[in-house]
């Protein structure tokens, strides 16, 4: 089988998820408890999946780009070749074990993308079964930010292989890139409904007027 058609199946893989959408989730009630400060927080386990995903994200094959700061700045594509270097010994790693890299790579591809679509999924799961917190959109966005390192970490490996003699064709590559681009806007889409739900939870605490309890005497809060 040649390496072209190797290539493509690993490509198709990455394909098929695009389409994926939330399923029901389960709302958890806790009667009794409202207007307690120490009330466990809903849906716990619905965050717990959403935290699990964003870390499993995280945890890219090529570990950590340091980075250059002030010095990127002044003196200018000191980051670029850090990442040139952290990808070469990526793909040595590879070599290493594996005699195509190019599937390996694409491979490696294909589960950052379905640990991303978790995090899509674990996302709109927590924000249909929970009154959503600031926290929560941080862990979205940080999830939007590795998304897009993944992104740009693959193409860029992709094409060094292709500089290399790899078979590889640009359309895989923007395959793979249009793949990543699509994950990124569905956990945007979830990061911007779990805001509104924030907001929409802050506003109504501002909003919220006291009201006299008819049998204490005192003053609650709906």
């Amino acid at each position: 089988m040649s390496l072209a058609l190797r290539v493509k199946r690993p490509v198709f893989t990455i394909l098929c998820g695009l389409s994926l959408t939330a399923c029901a989730s389960v709302k958890v009630s806790m009667p009794g408890f409202a207007g307690e400060e120490s009330q466990a927080p809903v849906a716990h386990s619905e965050r717990i999946a959403l935290n699990d995903a964003a870390s499993a994200l995280a945890d890219q094959p090529w570990g950590k780009v340091e980075d250059s700061g002030l010095v990127t700045v002044l003196f200018g594509r000191l980051k670029e070749t850090e990442e040139d270097r952290v990808l070469d010994q990526y793909i040595s790693r590879i070599r290493t074990f594996n005699a195509d890299p190019v599937t390996a790579v694409i491979a490696d591809a294909d589960s950052s993308l379905a640990q991303a679509r978790r995090v899509a999924e674990a996302g709109r799961q927590a924000v249909n079964s929970m009154q959503p917190v600031a926290s929560d959109i941080s862990t979205l966005e940080d999830a939007i930010s590795e998304a897009r390192e993944c992104r740009k970490m693959y193409v860029r490996a992709l094409q060094l292989l292709q500089k290399d003699g790899a078979a590889i064709s640009e359309s895989d590559v923007d395959m793979i890139r249009d793949a990543f681009t699509q994950t990124i806007a569905d956990i945007g889409q979830t990061a911007d409904v779990v805001a509104d739900r924030v907001a929409l939870g802050e506003n109504k605490d501002r909003l919220a007027l006291p009201t006299t309890d008819p049998v204490g005497g005192s003053d609650t809060y709906d």
